[in-house]
């Protein structure tokens, strides 16, 4: 009879070891890329969720100075150093549409009492109307999408004689 030789094996061979670190590493790059891809989803969410919120603060309080004055002033352009942009009067608060964002200052007596500004997306210009026969204000942001801020003017002026 002959003798069978047994081999006891006491380890993993070397093909086994680099299948495994292969199997490793795709599943290594596939959760990396999808943790890149959620991230970068999320960022964009959180810049649009921050639009949105820029944009009704902005209409906000667009809207409150407006309905507190009888009469909006559209001002012409004035020219800086560096930037054209249009002013609007709205009682003693001022609005400016720069290239990049919208300034918005109350002052009274010559002394600033509140500044905001409102930032405006890429490649984006705002425009003031105002339509006297309508008694409305308006703010037109124009980009990828056409977005219109829309107040009347003495709204609270005329809800506040009515009141008993």
């Amino acid at each position: 009879m002959s003798a069978r030789r047994r081999t006891c094996r006491s380890g993993y061979s070397l093909l086994e070891m680099i299948v495994v670190i292969v199997i490793g590493s795709l599943l290594l790059g596939v959760t990396a890329m999808l943790l890149v891809a959620i991230l970068g989803a999320s960022a964009g969410n959180t810049r649009a969720v921050a639009r949105q919120q820029m944009l009704l603060r902005l209409a906000q309080q667009w809207r409150e100075d407006v309905n507190a004055q009888r009469k909006v002033a559209v001002g012409e352009f004035i020219e800086d150093e560096k930037l054209r942009r249009r002013v609007v009067q709205v009682g003693n608060v001022d609005y400016l549409a720069g290239e990049k964002e919208i300034h918005r200052t109350k002052s009274r007596f010559g002394t600033v009492l509140e500044r905001e500004a409102f930032a405006l997306a890429e490649g984006e210009t705002a425009t003031f109307a105002v339509n006297e026969e309508a008694g409305t204000a308006t703010i037109r942001l124009q980009g990828d999408q056409e977005i219109e801020i829309v107040a009347a003017m003495g709204l609270s002026l005329r809800y506040r004689e009515e009141a008993p």
